[in-house]
């Protein structure tokens, strides 16, 4: 058996389903919290560390890039924005 590549949401639907998952809410709950601004954010942010880190064979500037843009991420993610700007910052795009 090959070890299979890492793999991670491909668009913006796959990632608020599996912010959803990651923070414990319904997709009406996590749509909620997104808009009032009350989606737990650190839990967001420790999963991502967990589940994209370098030890699960994720790239090392992985977890950087999504914590850097994780505002950009969730605007994408519930439909307030355009994909991030993975190399940079969002700001930079």
């Amino acid at each position: 058996m090959s070890a299979q590549e890492p793999t991670w949401p491909q668009n913006a639907d796959e990632w608020r389903l599996a912010i959803h998952g990651a923070v414990g809410v319904t997709p009406e709950e996590g749509d909620r919290l997104f808009r009032t601004g009350e989606l737990p954010r650190q839990r967001l942010l420790d999963w991502l560390a967990a589940a994209y880190g370098p030890e699960r064979g994720y790239h090392p500037d992985f977890v950087p890039a999504l914590t850097r843009n994780v505002d950009g991420l969730l605007r994408w993610a519930y439909g307030g924005g355009p994909e991030p700007f993975w190399p940079g910052h969002d700001e930079d795009w």
